[in-house]
């Protein structure tokens, strides 16, 4: 899932940020089952108050406001931006402020997303330029980089980390380790 995010397909924007097991007939609201863990894509505000950000970003973005582009102002003024962990869409720089605040908020995972597309150069993906993979690669280098300073990062993927985050007490019962 990807949390804060809708289009007219379809629409994540109330995703919990946190790991979750997902209700199969609402998959962004917490469920009884405990066969799928969601291991949502690492995505905020660059702003402390999350509900005042995701407020404020929900209204300068949607109609009649959004035709003043004020989402467009608030990034480039650096009042607020949402985030996404993607070095395929973000600098390295411009993820830094994001990786600082989940491990900060003591987000169990990073979780980081791209598409395989974006590595090829000029492929119409997410990423249409000339030394793509060059650009990604660099991205997560720093990134990692940056994250090692406060973190101990563990790398797994998405199928080791829901093993990773699953607790299971004598009772049978599961939970999430946080």
């Amino acid at each position: 899932m990807y949390p804060l995010y809708s289009n007219e397909y379809f629409d994540c924007e109330a995703t919990p940020l946190r790991p979750y097991w997902p209700d199969f007939a609402k998959p962004t609201d917490h469920g009884n089952q405990r066969d799928i863990l969601e291991v949502p894509v690492t995505v905020s505000f660059n702003h402390g108050s999350f509900p005042w950000a995701r407020s404020l970003y929900n209204t300068v973005s949607n109609p009649p406001l959004e035709r003043l582009r004020l989402v467009g102002a608030l990034w480039q003024t650096r009042l607020l931006r949402k985030l996404y962990l993607s070095p395929e869409v973000m600098t390295a720089e411009d993820m830094f402020p994001l990786v600082d605040l989940a491990i900060n908020q003591h987000q169990p995972v990073l979780h980081m997303f791209l598409h395989s597309s974006s590595l090829i150069d000029n492929s119409g993906g997410m990423l249409n330029r000339v030394n793509a993979l060059e650009t990604v690669t660099k991205n997560i280098a720093s990134l990692i980089e940056h994250a090692q300073k406060s973190a101990d990062l563990r790398f797994c993927t998405i199928s080791e980390a829901a093993v990773l985050l699953q607790y299971r007490p004598p009772t049978g019962k599961t939970g999430l380790q946080f």
